[in-house]
């Protein structure tokens, strides 16, 4: 049913400040000013297209039946928020987001951050596939969940705690890793018994924490 939503006009709204454009890509404070006009302009859009579409409001379909759709919502209004905040000065989030983010994007986007945290992260899942069976996606998920982790965990040893609090809220927000990345299986499996694996990793467990809203049973 989402398939039939059609944002293609909308996109076109923002061609001179794409998203999807990798120089746009957690933007700088100053290139967000120019960005902003544009994004709000492509968000009211696409809200519109939503609920053209679905022939509901998309706060009612937070909740659906359809998983597909429950996801689809909570990852768009999670995004949709995010970038509100980031495009408003007054909000505590554009202030973090606007003082930390060119140190944020220098530590997670370096060859060295992705290499040390691809290889760290690979080990770890591999040690927890030695104990549990796991389905190719759920490895993936583990993988990427810990590749967040240790990014993370670079940017508060390089940039401070306040910036790896931002990009943790960052995650969290958009709600990739719970719903887009990972399913909701895959999320049960980390709350149930991966995070007693991670027992002797605190910092680890709290990151996953905060970024799949979990709690240890």
């Amino acid at each position: 049913l989402v398939s039939i939503c059609d944002f293609k006009k909308c996109h076109k709204l923002a061609t001179e400040h794409s998203l999807f454009d990798i120089e746009n890509v957690l933007p700088t404070a100053e290139r967000l000013v120019s960005m902003c006009p544009s994004i709000k302009e492509v968000m009211q859009c696409e809200m519109q297209e939503w609920n053209d579409c679905l022939g509901e409001d998309l706060h009612d379909l937070l909740n659906s039946d359809n998983e597909t759709i429950r996801a689809a919502v909570n990852v768009y209004l999670g995004i949709a928020g995010l970038l509100t905040d980031m495009c408003d000065n007054t909000t505590p989030f554009h202030r973090a987001y606007a003082e930390n983010i060119v140190c944020i994007k220098e530590v997670s986007m370096s060859y060295l951050t992705q290499a040390l945290c691809y290889t760290e992260a690979s080990a770890l899942t591999t040690a927890y596939k030695n104990e549990h069976t796991l389905t190719a996606e759920q490895s993936a998920c583990m993988l990427t969940a810990h590749v967040f982790a240790c990014t993370t965990g670079e940017i508060l040893q390089d940039c401070g705690e306040e910036a790896r609090a931002t990009a943790v809220e960052f995650v969290k927000r958009t709600k990739l890793l719970k719903y887009a990345i990972c399913t909701l299986e895959d999320v049960e499996e980390l709350k149930s018994t991966y995070l007693n694996f991670l027992e002797q990793e605190t910092e680890k467990r709290n990151i996953f924490s905060l970024a799949f809203d979990l709690r240890k049973k």
